[in-house]
């Protein structure tokens, strides 16, 4: 109800009208493939958990739902960018070194917010499952193989957003469908013990998690292949020099506490800070990000520039 009112009133002011016919068809057409490619998501997403409760136990599909949940958190985060990929995308660009260059751009800035997250919370992965319960600790390898199919599956998103904003979303709903079917197979290979009378891997959590990734590896690759073939070159090495960057200041880090299970809340906060204060250094270093980006990305987490721009936001008669 807050929630309703608040966008009643900041919303204002509210012009309704019935879409024309034609507007309601053009919408079907663009969105209809994608419709079918989140139904597809959505059993595969559900198939590695039913096939873990059946071929092992709820001790199991506890370990994987609890690896899900800290995907599912930095996946969030990243969730902040690749909000923005279609609109930027889809802006008019009558040059293609321009729209080249908006891709480049966007990539790097993916590759920038997930690799030190993912770094760190692979190094860190047995502290941070700890963080809910000692018994996750155990599965702390599927974690591991799961944030890196993340960092594949995230970074597609650019990809997989260039057919959206040319309206090309029978292509972009086949990559999506064909991660789908792939995670489908892939866990009835790797998850369960035999299917069928069929004898299969039995690798239950760590199955799914392979699954994941080997999904994850493959739509990367396609996406990238077919929107390379579209646009032609358009990644550069400042792209993906934030990969090289995140994991130089984490050799240190790997040598004292890869081997640590435990370790308070406020202790793994203040590494991370840290940590992360040495990787922005080291951006600006290599000169991946340039001054002003730099500042940006201070004034993003800098609190009293957040509720400044919020504030501006809310006083903007709305558009």
């Amino acid at each position: 109800m807050v929630y309703l009112a608040m966008n009643l009133y900041f919303g204002r002011p509210w012009k309704f009208k019935w879409p024309d016919f034609s507007i309601i068809m053009e919408y079907m057409k663009f969105s209809f493939p994608l419709l079918i490619a989140t139904v597809v998501a959505t059993i595969s997403s559900n198939i590695s958990q039913i096939l873990i409760q059946t071929f092992f136990h709820a001790y199991e599909l506890g370990g994987y739902s609890g690896d899900l949940k800290i995907v599912q958190i930095i996946s969030t985060f990243a969730g902040s960018i690749t909000i923005m990929i279609l609109p930027m995308l889809a802006k008019d660009s009558k040059d293609m070194n321009e729209y080249k260059g908006r891709v480049n751009y966007i990539t790097k800035y993916l590759i920038m917010l997930l690799s030190p997250l993912i770094v760190f919370t692979i190094i860190f992965a047995a502290p941070i499952l700890n963080l809910w319960t000692s018994q996750l600790i155990s599965f702390q390898l599927p974690l591991k193989v799961m944030l890196l199919s993340i960092f594949f599956s995230v970074v597609s998103t650019t990809f997989i957003n260039h057919f959206n904003a040319t309206s090309n979303t029978k292509v972009s709903s086949f990559i999506n469908i064909l991660n789908s079917v792939l995670i489908i197979v892939l866990d009835i290979i790797l998850i369960p013990s035999q299917f069928f009378g069929i004898k299969l891997m039995n690798l239950g959590v760590l199955g799914a998690a392979l699954a994941m990734l080997i999904s994850s590896i493959i739509t990367f690759l396609y996406s990238l292949f077919l929107i390379h073939n579209e646009i032609g070159k358009f990644i550069d090495k400042n792209a993906v020099l934030p990969i090289a960057v995140s994991i130089l200041p984490a050799l240190p880090l790997i040598i004292f506490f890869y081997y640590s299970t435990r370790m308070s809340a406020l202790y793994l906060a203040a590494i991370f800070v840290g940590y992360m204060f040495i990787y922005l250094i080291l951006l600006r270093a290599f000169k991946v990000i340039n001054r002003d980006e730099l500042n940006d990305i201070i004034n993003i987490i800098n609190p009293k520039k957040l509720f400044s721009y919020i504030a501006d936001e809310l006083r903007r008669p709305s558009q």
